[in-house]
């Protein structure tokens, strides 16, 4: 939702492979809503849909486009999918063609079933139009990095840096003050205990990671949220009957 109201909504148009994908908006004023846009052709949309929207209305949304065979293979068997990504720059503007940020593989999961698509950590988008997408560039176990594909304003492309990590559990990218990426995730090691953080103030470059808490009990990863001016909130995700806990970022 931007500061006008005015929310935007994606979805999927049915379980199949590869499904067309529509948007949307709804005027929280006045309640009108507009008519719904087809935003990838046929065999083009996915899923894990991911949408991020700025105060201003400039918005990203992405999707896991498979590329293998509609048929899963046997157990085992690795499917390759692609992190899509497409974007709108205004509120009243239009939503840019499809890209591809990137391709991974995730493996079928049991006899009969298909792959298990990994879920990508929250797009964002800073107050000047700067977008960014984060995926796990493949599925199951451990030792699958965490990637991230920007936009900045005027750009042609997205460009992907080096993976922030090679080994997270759970993940978070979120907005912080002057434009700057904020990215948080929790390692999958046995204990699961430490939070890193890198940041990118320009939306390309990624600082070093950094360990900046330790959650006694463990955690699976954190939730994050930030207002418009800067603070971040984070609670990291814990098991049953943990105490909830939270952090907070200034700008």
């Amino acid at each position: 939702i931007d500061r006008a109201g005015v929310t935007t909504v994606a979805w999927a148009s049915d379980q199949a492979t590869n499904p067309l994908i529509w948007v949307d908006t709804v005027n929280a004023v006045g309640g009108q809503v507009s008519r719904p846009e087809q935003l990838t052709a046929a065999g083009n949309g996915g899923g894990d849909l991911n949408l991020a929207e700025n105060a201003s209305g400039a918005g990203v949304l992405s999707w896991q486009r498979q590329l293998s065979s509609t048929t899963p293979g046997p157990n085992g068997s690795r499917v390759r999918f692609a992190e899509m990504a497409a974007q709108r720059l205004a509120a009243s503007g239009t939503w840019s063609a499809a890209q591809q940020l990137g391709t991974f593989s995730v493996l079928v999961q049991g006899v009969g079933s298909g792959p298990w698509l990994p879920v990508s950590p929250p797009s964002v988008v800073t107050a000047n139009g700067t977008a960014a997408v984060g995926w796990r560039a493949g599925g199951g176990g451990v030792k699958a990095p965490l990637v991230g594909g920007t936009r900045t304003p005027g750009s042609a492309s997205r460009r992907s840096p080096p993976a922030l990590t090679g080994n997270p559990n759970g993940y978070g990218l979120s907005a912080g003050a002057d434009n700057e990426l904020v990215a948080v995730w929790s390692t999958a090691s046995a204990k699961q205990r430490a939070l890193f953080t890198s940041t990118s103030a320009n939306g390309n470059t990624w600082s070093a990671p950094t360990q900046f808490a330790s959650v006694h009990d463990g955690t699976y990863g954190p939730i994050l949220a930030a207002a418009a001016n800067g603070p971040i909130a984070l609670t990291p995700l814990t098991g049953n009957h943990q105490p909830i806990q939270y952090a907070t970022r200034s700008p």
